[in-house]
């Protein structure tokens, strides 16, 4: 059942684009079908990447939706490489229950998708992580997420982002169920 939320997101949002009078193109990224992990995530990303770029050197808006929170690795570093080859500033605000700012080093599970906003400051897996120019400048991001997670993570959020913000009195349930709707 949970699969099946991208895919009415995404027919909704192409109907009311439609009816705004936008042309809209779907391109279906499939999913690697390669074990969980490094090599997997590596793929999906590149094809993401290469779906987002071909979308921006034709002028198009990209909208990606669905994946876990690694899929964002793809579709960002590829407006950060479209942004360096314009000489134009990108900036991301990266709202989340969590920091998303593990690396391979400091995440308890090992799971990627707690890891992209690492990789896109230039922290993380090789081949996941951007490099300079292209990896997102600190400066121009912001990230809000849970208090709890600044706690676990003191330090991190001042690395990855320019500001990280929450009401101390949210619960971090309450905090989760804002960021994702």
């Amino acid at each position: 059942a949970a699969a099946a939320g991208p895919v009415a997101l995404r027919h909704e949002l192409e109907a009311r684009l439609r009816r705004r009078g936008y042309d809209v193109a779907h391109t279906a990224i499939p999913v690697s079908t390669a074990p969980p992990g490094v090599a997997s995530c590596l793929a999906d990303t590149q094809e993401l990447k290469g779906a987002v770029a071909r979308t921006l050197a034709c002028g198009g808006f990209p909208i990606s939706i669905g994946g876990d929170h690694s899929m964002a690795i793809g579709s960002i570093a590829a407006a950060a490489e479209h942004c360096a080859a314009h000489h134009l500033k990108l900036g991301v605000l990266w709202v989340d229950a969590h920091s998303d700012y593990n690396t391979p080093a400091s995440s308890p599970s090992g799971n990627i998708h707690g890891m992209p906003l690492a990789a896109l400051v230039g922290d993380g897996y090789p081949g996941l992580a951007l490099r300079s120019p292209f990896a997102l400048d600190p400066e121009n991001s912001c990230s809000a997420f849970a208090p709890s997670t600044r706690k676990r993570r003191a330090g991190c959020e001042r690395r990855a982002c320019a500001c990280s913000t929450s009401t101390p009195s949210q619960s971090a349930g309450s905090n989760e169920r804002s960021a994702r709707s």
